[in-house]
């Protein structure tokens, strides 16, 4: 790991963002820690029938981990222990949950680096993998995901001042692929966003999670200039988004 001498046994807390079988018996897993963000492991063993942890490399599940690396220079090291720390039972039983879920945690893995350690987006997969688990899922409450996501991994949208000239503004043209609100000083291209969605949109910017009462104020046109903003600056996992759309 970054940082730490090979064959060192490390320790670590992570969401198992994804799990892929390798040969007869073992799987490869893709762990997002607290401690050194996404790194690809070897779980040996993992699929034999007998083994009566197969079941703690389930995607979406947070575990304990101890892991080693042979050698300084090998990219992927190796799972010696895990545990369940949790296995977020909801979100397994319910078709919508997962796929909420499977949609943040592929994001995750398309826009994160490995052994880039980043806790503050590891807190917040984390809440609101809690937050899933707990409430019914809505597209509501995938834009308060998003925006978040954004935010994480350093294009947040410019939801202040005109993007063109400095101007602060309470509502305006939404222009994303050039990051956010503009006055109309130099274009009219984009659509319009009023006074009550850029409220919206900067509640979304200073509070994580919110409650039900708050998300309800997320409207269609705070919706679609998040997606517009993924679409324009993010590596959207076109995939899982076909089947949450699906589901919801």
């Amino acid at each position: 790991m970054k940082g730490c001498d090979y064959m060192s046994l490390q320790r670590t807390k992570g969401i198992i963002i994804r799990s892929i079988d390798y040969k007869d018996s073992s799987k490869v897993i893709t762990l997002f820690s607290e401690k050194f963000g996404k790194i690809p492991l070897m779980a040996h063993g993992a699929k034999r029938i007998a083994n009566t942890i197969n079941a703690s490399y389930e995607t979406g599940n947070l575990v304990d981990v101890v892991m080693y690396k042979k050698t300084d220079t090998e990219l992927m090291g190796t799972i010696s222990q895990i545990s369940i720390i949790n296995q977020f039972k909801k979100i397994k039983m319910d078709l919508a949950k997962t796929a909420m879920a499977q949609y943040c945690m592929d994001f995750v893995y398309k826009n994160t680096e490995d052994y880039d350690e980043n806790k503050a987006f590891y807190k917040v997969l984390l809440s609101f993998l809690e937050l899933i688990n707990d409430r019914k899922v809505s597209m509501k409450m995938k834009a308060c995901w998003d925006y978040n996501a954004l935010k994480l991994i350093g294009v947040e949208p410019n939801i202040w001042e005109c993007i063109i000239c400095g101007k602060r503004i309470d509502e305006g043209l939404w222009i994303a692929e050039e990051g956010g609100i503009s006055c109309g000083c130099e274009h009219n291209k984009g659509f319009p966003l009023k006074k009550e969605d850029l409220q919206t949109l900067r509640l979304l910017s200073n509070k994580f999670p919110l409650d039900e009462n708050e998300e309800n104020r997320i409207n269609i046109n705070v919706i679609t200039a998040i997606d517009e903003m993924l679409k324009h600056h993010s590596n959207v996992p076109t995939s899982s988004l076909t089947f949450l759309n699906t589901v919801l």
